[in-house]
């Protein structure tokens, strides 16, 4: 975007890496950051581990925002980016504001329980859980309006796309990590590659768009990565550099806009982890195939507890052996993946077929794992440092001045028991 005289800024959670300065926001193309670069802390006292997790730029300072809710606090910053803008320069703008909630843990305001809005946004659900979860969403969509209005009032809206979608699915009440939130009725949970995981909910918003396309559902796979060449080049006119390498996504601005009613993309793959199982999974058309896949149910919206569908359950649902257990799904006729297909005659090539486009992603496509553990054990000594007035003085910081150069497991020294070979003529699509 920066090629396109953008300038770019963030608010909010980073959780993509900070061990070494070289992956902080700055250094990554953002022009400015005000934000957290861990996945969670407390939402009134900014820590995780002890120390404090908000950051400006590259610096550990931040304006006095002692016991300021967390989304509070991300809409301020937003909110500062919007009212410091000089509206004459005419430089466009890429703001992304990246809310941790509701993300556990899900605590609320002091007193908004007393409110009207909490009694409006929490109305029948069912468990305590559940409620913070819904109030936690109702703050965050009143951040979007507070957003939406400087917006509006700064006279920025008029030429403005807004994206607004997720990163995952809600977690269980049985994870590390339970929110209250709720996928039913598809299955499975956040971490999972059931649709219950990777399936989110999205819109764009723009006055941009033809009259034809504003209220219009889009039913085309979109994945994460589409939105950098969207962006870049459906939005702003310019070229993603991918440098030949796959994997950076698909112009969908005419799918959006309605030019079009096919997508531009045919298959995603994600989660696949040979570190973990060689577990992951790639949906090809309406078909969804999941390798390694431990078997999970549905969670139920009331209380977030786990059952089964009348049809469907994890009863003889393929191996007990989480590492060999496969699925074959039609989604477009079983969405909510109740009908395991894989071992069905019926369905022998279009088993072969997704197998063969799993193997091509974990065994061409994916690259070697930057996991080390030795990596946590620095992180470890560089919190008790920070606890004791050493690095940063209090706050999370980096703890490598330069990134790892080698690999502690390269790909290509592990194997995967269903990809016996590399698939021949495969291509990236």
């Amino acid at each position: 975007l920066a090629q396109a005289n953008y300038t770019s800024q963030m608010v909010g959670k980073w959780d993509i890496g900070h061990y070494a300065p070289q992956y902080w926001p700055t250094q990554r193309g953002f022009h400015t950051y005000f934000g957290m670069l861990g996945c969670c802390f407390d939402k009134f006292k900014h820590k995780q581990h002890g120390v404090y997790d908000v950051h400006s730029d590259m610096d550990v300072q931040y304006m006095d925002y002692k016991e300021v809710f967390g989304t509070y606090m991300w809409q301020t910053e937003a909110l500062r980016v919007i009212d410091e803008y000089d509206e004459t320069s005419k430089v466009p703008v890429f703001l992304m504001v990246s809310f941790d909630a509701p993300h556990a843990q899900t605590t609320i305001p002091y007193g908004y329980n007393e409110t009207v809005d909490y009694i409006q946004a929490t109305k029948g659900a069912g468990c305590e859980n559940r409620r913070n979860f819904a109030a936690n969403m109702r703050i965050v969509d009143n951040a979007v309006a507070g957003i939406m209005s400087a917006l509006d009032k700064k006279g920025m809206a008029k030429d403005m796309v807004m994206v607004l979608t997720s990163d995952n699915g809600a977690p269980s009440t049985t994870s590390d990590d339970p929110n209250g939130g709720s996928n039913f009725p598809y299955r499975g949970m956040k971490g999972t590659s059931y649709e219950g995981g990777v399936r989110v909910p999205a819109f764009v918003y723009s006055p941009l768009l033809p009259t034809a396309a504003m209220g219009t559902s889009v039913d085309a796979l979109f994945h994460v990565t589409d939105l950098l060449p969207t962006f870049v080049e459906g939005v702003a006119g310019g070229k993603v550099a991918s440098n030949g390498q796959p994997g950076y996504g698909h112009n969908q601005w005419d799918v959006i806009t309605g030019v079009t009613t096919t997508g531009s993309r045919d298959e995603i793959s994600f989660l696949i982890d040979y570190l973990g199982g060689n577990m992951g999974a790639i949906i090809v058309g309406d078909w969804k195939f999941l390798h390694a896949q431990t078997c999970y149910e549905w969670f139920s919206p009331v209380d977030g507890g786990a059952y089964a569908l009348a049809e469907g359950n994890c009863e003889g649902d393929g191996s007990s052996d989480a590492f060999t257990r496969q699925a074959l799904y039609n989604l477009r006729e079983d969405p909510y993946e109740q009908h395991n297909l894989y071992g069905n005659d019926k369905y022998t090539d279009k088993m072969n077929e997704l197998t063969d486009r799993f193997c091509y992603y974990r065994s061409v496509v994916s690259n070697s794992s930057q996991y080390r553990p030795d990596n946590y054990t620095a992180m470890e000594t560089a919190l008790v440092d920070s606890k004791t007035g050493g690095i940063e003085s209090g706050f999370l910081s980096f703890w490598r001045d330069e990134p790892h150069t080698e690999i502690m497991y390269p790909i290509e020294d592990t194997s995967c028991g269903t990809c016996t070979s590399v698939p021949d003529g495969a291509e990236f699509a």
